[in-house]
């Protein structure tokens, strides 16, 4: 009898092991940044006016140009398309 106590005590200790240690690891996981969401590598490009670079997904672009922002390409238009 008293190995089927130490067998059922051992499976409940190592059952509350398993539950805690799912608990604790499902919590960090939360916290964490979905593997879906990391970031991707995206091109760089440098703005024709101020130099900067900025991912070519979030450049305005005139022909074959790449600007940061709106004002930088209409900067840049005043100075070049007098």
């Amino acid at each position: 009898m008293g190995l089927i106590r130490l067998l059922l005590v051992a499976a409940l200790i190592w059952l509350v092991w398993r539950v805690v240690r799912q608990t604790l690891l499902g919590a960090t996981r939360e916290g964490a940044a979905p593997q879906d969401q990391t970031p991707q590598s995206q091109k760089m490009v440098r703005c024709d006016w101020c130099q900067v670079h900025t991912p070519e997904a979030q450049t305005v672009r005139l022909e074959e140009r790449h600007f940061c922002s709106e004002d930088h390409r209409q900067q840049w238009l005043e100075k070049h398309h007098d």
